[in-house]
């Protein structure tokens, strides 16, 4: 049974193996309306567990009415962006420790894929944004606000459900090595993935935080990466 959960939760040992694990999918998932991909992760069936419905018309209301997410969706369309994520993706440590989550189950490509089909599926051609600068931080703030709380309570249940799932333990176990701290943060390191991380802080994604995520999971202690 799931109760007195509270904000504070986010730093809870459990819930951040679950958040680490797939966090962005999970984004992903509840806030745009994805197509069907090939290569299912173990994870696939989190988003059943979470307020889906309500999160997407979250951001069909900021898609309409925040210039700032509307500007941060415009920027994702944009060459800057684009070569941005290319260098990423084309960085030889970054493939390293890409290919390592694969063999977990983790498939990067896949989440970036349908990003990408997210993004570009987005009509932005009637947004009013001139000057406006880029931000995801009113919208993140009020998934926290509204359904904070929900989502906590879901990831709960599905760790209840799925704890003694061999695939799940197998990735928990394989990200939390030695190995994985090695090459997170050889990647972590490189100026390409740098200048993103420096990006997406500006439009107001907590980095820092999903770090601290990262590092409290593993049971790893926090270290400043430098280029």
């Amino acid at each position: 049974m799931v109760s007195r959960l509270t904000q504070n939760d986010f730093f809870n040992p459990q819930i951040i193996q679950v958040l680490f694990a797939y966090v962005v999918f999970a984004i992903l998932q509840t806030s745009f309306s994805l197509p069907v991909m090939e290569n299912a992760s173990p994870f696939d069936d989190l988003k059943d567990f979470l307020p889906v419905k309500e999160i997407q018309e979250l951001k069909t209301r900021h898609l309409q009415n925040d210039p700032s997410f509307q500007a941060t969706v415009t920027y994702f369309k944009s060459p800057e962006w684009i070569a941005m994520v290319e260098d990423v993706r084309n960085n030889p440590e970054w493939i390293e420790y890409k290919n390592f989550l694969k063999e977990a189950g983790l498939d990067f490509d896949v989440m970036i894929k349908q990003l990408n089909v997210c993004v570009n599926d987005t009509d932005v051609t009637g947004f009013k944004i001139e000057g406006v600068q880029p931000s995801l931080a009113s919208f993140i703030q009020d998934v926290k606000a509204t359904y904070g709380i929900q989502i906590l309570k879901g990831l709960q249940e599905y760790l209840e459900k799925s704890g003694q799932n061999e695939a799940n333990k197998k990735l928990r176990e394989k990200l939390s090595s030695p190995t994985s701290r090695d090459l997170l943060e050889k990647a972590l390191a490189q100026p390409a993935l740098q200048k993103i991380m420096m990006k997406l802080k500006e439009i107001g994604v907590d980095i820092d935080y999903f770090l601290q995520m990262i590092y409290g999971f593993s049971g790893w202690e926090m270290t400043t990466i430098k280029p």
